[in-house]
């Protein structure tokens, strides 16, 4: 077969290709020009949440002053308009109420937020406040990888009035608890991690419960625990104080003590149940100074910031219940997970209303390693008990744990199915 000739391109296919390439180039010039007008808060949001370094401090620095020559021009006001009418519209996934309200004069406004876990609550009807919770005292932090919160005293009856709490602060490392009778306490088990039930919450006197933390939280264990907490509702009514993207490393990024209350809108949870932490595995700046991961200034900074928002948490006489972030698929993000657990907690050990819950013998393997699948909660199918992001918990991981937070809440439920390891 004899050689096929070359082909050549006619002068008007390359003209073709050129005019191509340039409007393509014109397209990507224009989406850059877009985002930086529209999105120069954004922008500025994004930098701020980089790892702390040469590198973020420059792009830091040039989102704010791309943002301080954008905001004369106005375009930012048009942003919260132009959500609301995608919102009417059904392309938006904020409701039409929630994008109306939206500016980019906060810093946090441009931050990314679940659509499924919006920084609103449920409805609480108007019913007497609950039954008191007993105070605790939290024990030593625990060497095995459960605990079981058992009681030691009965609440007030509702006859009687309600004790008045003073506001917790953070207590120095070293320093005596104050004497306060213990409900529940903490100790380790080698068994699954249990948790004795709260006394019985009723619908006179329902059980105001705030979900708290990031996205540990927020992805698959909030909706699932809300889910079982349904056929209670009566009696148990639930906050969202949770919020995707956030921690206490960077207060700069999303301040937890101003946006925590707004959250509440003035309601005083009796139980706060918080995971949080996932995204604290980095270096930050303190005044003025940069701190690295795990440096002793950076944990000594670390752990102020987890004593007060633990103390935030408890200050209205809630009981706090505070999950251990389970373990995670990469090593090395695993180990620093490890030591934000460590901080976490040993400030639990010091909040005398304070509970550190250890649940991961149900979703971690028999080492206490990271476990992909496993048993379902009914043990009839191996399913996915982690995100494949290899950090958050499926809905099938979350269903494993939420059935021993149910029963302590409420006492009436279920007792939660015994442990599998499982595949």
């Amino acid at each position: 077969m004899p050689p096929m000739p070359a082909t050549s391109v006619s002068p008007v296919a390359r003209r073709v290709l050129r005019n191509d390439r340039r409007q393509l180039a014109m397209v990507a010039v224009g989406f850059v020009l877009a985002i930086a007008l529209l999105e120069s808060r954004g922008l500025v949001v994004w930098a701020d949440r980089l790892e702390v370094g040469p590198l973020q401090q420059r792009l830091a620095q040039a989102a704010r002053g791309l943002d301080r020559r954008v905001a004369p021009l106005g375009i930012g006001a048009w942003r919260p308009q132009a959500l609301h009418g995608l919102a009417r519209l059904g392309w938006s996934d904020l409701p039409p109420e929630a994008s109306a309200t939206q500016t980019a004069a906060s810093p946090v406004a441009s931050m990314p937020i679940d659509a499924a876990t919006p920084a609103a609550s449920m409805a609480v009807p108007s019913t007497p406040p609950a039954a008191p919770l007993p105070s605790i005292v939290a024990s030593p932090p625990p060497t095995a990888p459960a605990a079981v919160a058992t009681p030691t005293s009965i609440p007030p009856s509702p006859s009687e009035p309600a004790p008045t709490l003073p506001p917790v602060s953070p207590l120095p490392p070293g320093s005596p608890l104050p004497p306060i009778s213990p409900l529940p306490a903490v100790r380790a088990s080698s068994a699954a991690a249990t948790l004795t039930p709260l006394p019985q919450a009723s619908a006179a006197r329902p059980r105001v419960v705030a979900l708290a933390g990031d996205s540990v939280m927020a992805v698959g264990l909030a909706a699932q625990l809300q889910r079982d907490l349904a056929p209670y509702r009566d009696s148990i009514v639930t906050l969202k104080a949770y919020r995707s993207a956030t921690g206490l490393a960077r207060p700069e990024v999303f301040d937890w003590h101003r946006e925590y209350p707004l959250m509440l809108e003035q309601r005083k949870p009796d139980v706060v149940i918080v995971a949080i932490g996932a995204n604290d595995g980095q270096g930050f700046v303190d005044d003025g100074k940069v701190k690295a991961f795990g440096s002793p200034e950076w944990q000594a900074v670390y752990t102020r910031r987890v004593e007060e928002y633990l103390a935030m948490l408890a200050r209205d006489g809630a009981v706090v219940l505070w999950l251990q972030l389970p373990p995670m698929k990469a090593a090395k993000f695993n180990a620093r997970m490890e030591a934000i657990n460590e901080i976490a907690r040993a400030a639990v050990a010091r909040q005398p209303r304070a509970i550190w819950w250890n649940p991961m013998a149900r979703i971690a393997d028999a080492d206490g390693q990271f476990r992909e699948f496993g048993l379902r909660a009914d043990g009839q199918k191996t399913v996915r008990l982690r995100e494949a992001d290899g950090i958050h918990l499926s809905d099938e991981g979350a269903g494993l744990i939420t059935p021993d937070l149910v029963r302590w809440l409420h006492p009436a439920a279920p007792a939660a199915p015994a442990v599998r390891t499982g595949p």
